[in-house]
């Protein structure tokens, strides 16, 4: 997990190829892939994702979300990615905020506004099906 949160790729590579658990929890409910979206590490993000990490795992205390924090700090790059694997833009924290309120709240509004328009779509898809 301290691996992923500073960016370091090759230690992360190594660590799976050894047989480190991709699904550990940390004492707060985060994941390697929660601190390496945090931290804004999009290399990492990738990584973990192509070995199989859950992109939509949820923490424990607030109920965020890789892509709630990605979108919290404006990593565009780690926000695509997260999309690219599904991240699914319609959850909510415990206090009923979605992805985009995240990046709104730090004024990065070229990602709240992407996020925005995908939860419409997605709400569109779902309301048709």
């Amino acid at each position: 997990m301290l691996a992923a949160w500073a960016g370091r790729r090759e230690t992360v590579l190594m660590l799976l190829h050894n047989g480190a658990n991709i699904h550990a929890l940390s004492k707060r409910g985060w994941t390697a892939l929660t601190y390496a979206a945090r931290a804004g590490e999009s290399s990492t993000v990738q990584i973990l994702l192509e070995w199989g990490a859950k992109v939509d795992i949820v923490e424990d205390t607030t109920g965020a979300t890789p892509l709630m924090f990605a979108a919290y700090v404006g990593s565009l790059p780690c926000v695509e990615l997260l999309l690219e694997y599904g991240a699914d833009t319609l959850i909510k924290t415990k206090q009923g905020a979605m992805a985009f309120a995240f990046a709104e709240e730090n004024g990065h509004e070229g990602i709240a506004g992407l996020l925005r328009h995908r939860a419409a779509e997605t709400q569109v898809s779902q309301s048709l099906n």
